[in-house]
């Protein structure tokens, strides 16, 4: 058996700067609402590795689906 974990593509959040916790707060929420950068892709390799998966197992945030729908 082989597991492969493969991280989303990156965040279109790229707000960064010191912040407090109800500042913080907003910007994870910010952050999983958000797809991914406009023309980030994956790699030969990590397609391969989903086409050839018996199983996936995903994230059902918008940057996780994101990721996976650029290879189609």
């Amino acid at each position: 058996m082989e597991i492969t974990l493969i991280r989303h593509g990156r965040s279109a959040q790229i707000e960064n700067h010191r912040m407090n916790s109800k500042e913080y707060k907003k910007w994870v929420e910010a952050y999983n609402h958000l797809g991914i950068v406009e023309g980030e892709s994956c790699s030969k390799d990590a397609i391969e590795k989903g086409a050839t998966s018996s199983i996936l197992l995903t994230s059902d945030l918008r940057r996780a689906i994101e990721s996976i729908c650029l290879q189609k």
